[in-house]
């Protein structure tokens, strides 16, 4: 299997006042305002490796997604079996709410045993 690519992360940037932030530096709340930050990226060049072929060839775990993900250095890459839970059919449900086709997604498998752990 190809080693994974690189991350595309340009920087950080405020949620309400729009200050950038190095992405060089652990920062998770603007330094002006006191806000959440956003992770913003090179869509452009994500693009470049980042497709439904390519991402069915690598690893099975969030890590796939390596271009859009803000860890760096592959020594940041941690994972403790996160993320691919199932979606499961709800037949029952689905007649009880009118809906034809019921999915819901089983969160239980995240390593916390519940969807926090997204």
């Amino acid at each position: 299997m190809a080693p994974l690519p690189a991350s595309t992360l340009t920087h950080l940037e405020c949620s309400i006042c729009g200050e950038r932030h190095s992405a060089d530096e652990l920062q998770t709340t603007c330094r002006a305002c006191g806000r959440a930050l956003l992770a913003r990226y090179d869509l452009a060049s994500a693009a470049r490796t980042l497709s439904r072929d390519s991402v069915g060839g690598r690893v099975g775990s969030m890590w796939r997604y390596a271009e859009v993900l803000p860890a760096s250095e592959m020594a940041e890459r941690v994972s403790l079996g996160e993320g691919f839970t199932p979606l499961l059919k709800a037949p029952q449900l689905g007649a009880t709410l009118g809906c034809d086709r019921l999915l819901v997604k089983d969160e239980g498998g995240n390593p916390t045993g519940s969807f926090k752990a997204r």
